[in-house]
């Protein structure tokens, strides 16, 4: 199949030469008939141009032809597949580029024979012209003509790169079509791999951690997913630029179809060996958490697992061999008990050492079986659990557990380790204390607190980005996309330690996004100018600009300067998300909108005009009362296009004083401030604050207002803000009213809304230091109270009302504070002692029973009080049963 298209190629080749180089080629023009018309200049070139693309585009059609449906090709040592599609997609590309070569070379030719009325000697012209900048290789315009036939190209270029992918193809026309048709087998190369991709087995992936070192706990089947999202990132996010190098394109596609044999291989195969499912293998360290290496499977974990067992258990039995050996050796001596011990304290050692995979070799196994060391090894890691014992029991004053057992055990479980090593023996209780509940304080959850302040880092950084740079739409959004990202990151953490793993040790001085690759506007207009098709715009342009003038003198009012502002032109295009060389051809047809944005001389003067006339109005003396006129004069000068260096002198000294003014009135604020600040004095250093943030932007200002003094102002208020809620609690007495702690409380809250600052960060709940205080006393006003309702004694009578049928029910607190009762409770029934059912509640003391009653019968009623506390009712003891007969 192969051959099949080469020969083909090479046929098309000759036959393409030999239409292009001699007079009664196959596809020369037809002699002219004594009957045919004769043809004018115009008509001959028409025809011409038309003849010669019928060349081409025959020439095309039958390459297309014989196209096979696919082909293997190497690149870069990797096998690809490319379809008969993509290479047909080439074809078209190679006839729609050659037709755009026939027509320049056309206009090239009409200088060359502006009279002839032949036909076939205008082909000749036409052919034998060399056409410049007609397409675009690794950034580099490309030279065409016809000393290399279309047929000769078509058969080096497709051909050869079909059947060896190491030729050194020189010419950059035939790289080009290489590149083109790499980048349309791209699409077919991806579908492949996410195909493969796909067929890795999830379901032989356990839900196991895989690393305790890995803060986020990733189980082997996430590790897993996420290497199958990672793979089909890197191929989703391959693309060809068509105008890039050939190197640069294989690199993408053999980067794509590597990724199978890189990473994927089988798994699971049949007994016949045909491959059923895939894993992942050789995956990037860098892509795994702490602790993995490899992605492994259920089987590569049972088959670990077995190898390990096997070897512990060799190993332990070593260990249990030598033991026997030294007790039958020392059965009969006199100290047979003490060594007993030292050989029974041998055993559990190494049993441990070995479980814990510390000693995986015969080697690392003691022979000295009766050493006293192994006995102080093993007491003092009982010392140890004692210690730990204890620690699990320590309560705080509420009555809540201090240490986390869990990672209490953890600590004892590492330092048996050290022990058995014969290390950190000789600790005492208090070392010890601290070895064990080293991260074992339970502490109430600061996680939502921690990812307030990284998210407040976050959005400073993008702010301080925004604020030193301008940037155009498509910029920012990219710019607000990957800093949304990195927030996303810190919502969906669960622990500090996963933050961690985003913010480092301080949010405060982490970068978060490399900054680097945004372009801001300068950085995008100096790309487009550089670009080759920029050129062309700005001619087309200038053309455009010179249509509008039309015969217009260049003093006239409506005349455009047609010298076009490089600048202007790039902003223009900028702003329209032009980007790539490409982007900017697609505006070719669009020069017309940007001249008509170029200003007219009229335009101009009227701008000028208006600025002249708001500065020439400016009074010779400027107060603060002018301010409006001075800023009107300043956007009406910018707006004529003057840059602020180049000012009249007369605004800017009016901007200088306007400036000054402001500045003098934030130093007279900040100078009526007390000498003695108080947490009163807050409203006015909100007021300097929100001075100078309107003098910092205010646009024609040249200088920013520090805001040093304010800061420190601020702290002190914050400071006796804080002092002012540390009296209130301080002052609460031993025994204190709920009134008493609900002020403390309120004053407390006012605090921490007030004045909690994420992006400082300042965390005001954090700097109450005897808010514990507080917590006791609010706890023991919630068990007065609560004391106060149980212990509450309730009276019961009923009275009947025959007029309005119903039975009222009375009761009264005979004994007890009725204050913190938050309702009554009634119930009902119809025996003294049994059948009660809710009748309802109130705050009332009294109720009407009008339902359900029946003529005749005797009707028993109880109360109760209640007190709802943190969501939880506490009750008194019923009242005594009162009852009436319903007549």
């Amino acid at each position: 199949k192969m051959k099949k298209f080469l020969t083909v190629l090479l046929a098309l080749s000759v036959v393409f030469t030999y239409s292009f180089s001699a007079v009664g080629s196959a596809f020369a023009a037809t002699p002219v008939e004594p009957n045919e018309p004769t043809y004018t200049h115009n008509q001959a070139m028409v025809q011409a141009v038309k003849e010669v693309k019928s060349e081409l585009n025959q020439l095309v059609a039958g390459a297309k032809k014989e196209l096979a449906e696919e082909y293997t090709v190497t690149v870069n040592g990797k096998t690809i597949t490319v379809s008969k599609a993509a290479y047909a997609a080439t074809l078209d590309q190679l006839e729609a580029d050659f037709n755009t070569v026939i027509d320049k070379a056309a206009v090239a030719a009409e200088k060359t024979k502006p009279t002839s009325t032949k036909v076939d000697e205008l082909k000749t012209a036409i052919k034998g012209q060399t056409v410049s900048d007609v397409i675009i290789y690794d950034k580099t315009p490309i030279t065409v003509g016809y000393t290399q036939t279309l047929g000769q190209f078509v058969a080096k270029t497709l051909a050869d790169w079909v059947t060896d992918r190491n030729n050194n193809i020189a010419n950059n026309f035939e790289k080009y079509y290489a590149v083109r048709t790499l980048a349309n087998a791209l699409p077919e190369v991806k579908a492949d791999m996410i195909a493969k991709i796909a067929k890795v087995d999830m379901n032989q992936y356990t839900d196991d951690v895989a690393s305790e070192k890995d803060p986020f706990h990733n189980t082997w089947k996430k590790l897993a997913q996420n290497e199958a999202a990672r793979l089909n990132d890197v191929v989703n996010k391959a693309a060809i630029d068509v105008e890039g190098s050939i190197e640069k394109a294989q690199n993408a596609v053999s980067g794509i179809a590597g990724i199978e044999n890189w990473y994927i291989v089988p798994s699971k195969t049949t007994a016949s060996g045909y491959v059923v499912a895939y894993k992942f293998e050789n995956t990037p360290v860098n892509t795994l958490p702490a602790g993995v290496t490899e992605i492994k499977t259920a089987k590569d974990l049972g088959k670990e697992d077995a190898e390990n067992a096997a070897t512990k258990a060799e190993l332990k039995a070593v260990v249990a061999q030598r033991a026997a050996e030294a007790i039958r050796a020392n059965i009969n001596a006199n100290n047979y008990a003490e060594l007993k011990e030292h050989i029974d304290s041998y055993v559990e050692v190494y049993n441990v050492l070995i479980d814990a995979e510390v000693i995986t070799t015969v080697d690392g196994i003691g022979t000295n079986v009766t050493d006293p060391g192994y006995t102080a090894q093993t007491k003092a890691y009982k010392n140890a659990e004692r210690v730990a014992a204890a620690l699990k029991l320590v309560v705080e004053k509420d009555g809540t557990l201090k240490y986390d057992a869990a990672v209490i055990d953890k600590n004892l479980k590492a330092m048996q380790l050290k022990m058995y090593q014969g290390k950190d023996l000789n600790l005492t209780e208090a070392e010890l204390k601290v070895a064990l509940s080293l991260g074992a304080e339970i502490k109430s959850d600061n996680l939502a607190w921690e990812k307030e302040v990284a998210i407040a880092a976050i959005n400073a950084e993008k702010e301080a980005l925004l604020d030193a740079k301008e940037f155009y739409a498509p910029e920012l959004e990219k710019i607000n996309a990957a800093y949304q990202a990195v927030i996303d990151k810190v919502n969906a953490v669960e622990t500090s330690a996963q933050l961690e793993t985003i913010t480092g040790a301080n949010p405060k001085v982490t970068t978060y996004v490399d900054k680097t690759k945004f372009a801001d506007k300068d950085a995008v207009k100096a790309t487009l100018k550089g670009h080759l098709n920029f050129a062309k715009f700005t001619a087309a342009a200038k053309k455009q600009i010179e249509a509008l003038n039309g015969v217009k003198n260049s003093w006239d009012a409506d005349y455009r300067n047609p010298v076009v502002n490089e600048d202007d032109a790039a902003a223009y295009l900028a702003e329209n998300d032009a980007r790539t060389n490409a982007d900017i051809a697609k505006f070719f047809d669009k020069a017309a909108d940007f001249a008509k944005t170029v200003l007219t001389n009229g335009e101009i003067e009227a701008a000028d005009t208006a600025a002249k006339t708001l500065i020439d109005a400016l009074p010779a003396y400027i107060t603060l009362a002018d301010k409006d006129a001075v800023k009107a004069a300043y956007d009406a000068a910018i707006k004529a296009g003057i840059e602020a260096k180049d000012f009249p002198a007369k605004l800017k000294n009016a901007i200088a004083d306007i400036q000054n003014y402001e500045k003098e009135a934030i130093d007279d604020m900040i100078k009526a401030l007390p000498a003695k600040l108080t947490a009163a004095d807050k409203a006015k250093v909100d007021a300097i604050y929100e001075a100078i943030e309107a003098f910092n932007d205010e646009e024609m200002f040249t200088n920013d207002y520090p805001t040093t003094k304010v800061d420190a102002a601020f702290e002190t208020v914050r400071a006796a803000a804080l002092a002012d809620v540390q009296n209130a609690i301080a002052a609460l007495s031993a025994n204190p009213t709920k009134a008493q702690v609900e002020a403390a409380r309120a004053a407390v809250e006012e605090f921490v809304k007030t004045y909690t600052d994420a992006k400082e960060p300042y965390q005001a709940i954090a700097m109450i230091v005897n808010l514990d205080k507080l917590t006791y006393a609010e706890a023991q006003v919630k068990a007065n109270i609560i004391a106060s309702v149980e212990g509450l004694k309730l009276s019961v009578s009923t009275k009947l009302y025959t007029k309005s049928n119903k039975i009222r029910v009375n009761w009264k607190v005979k004994d007890g504070d009725a204050s913190y009762i938050d309702g009554y409770q009634v119930y009902k029934s119809t025996k003294a002692q049994k059948n009660y059912k809710f009748m309802g509640k109130t705050k009332k003391s009294y109720m009407d029973n009008k339902k359900n009653l029946k003529k005749g019968t005797r009707y028993f009623y109880k109360v109760r009080a209640y007190v709802e506390i943190d969501g939880q009712k506490y009750y008194s003891d019923w009242s005594n049963k009162g009852n009436r007969i319903y007549k």
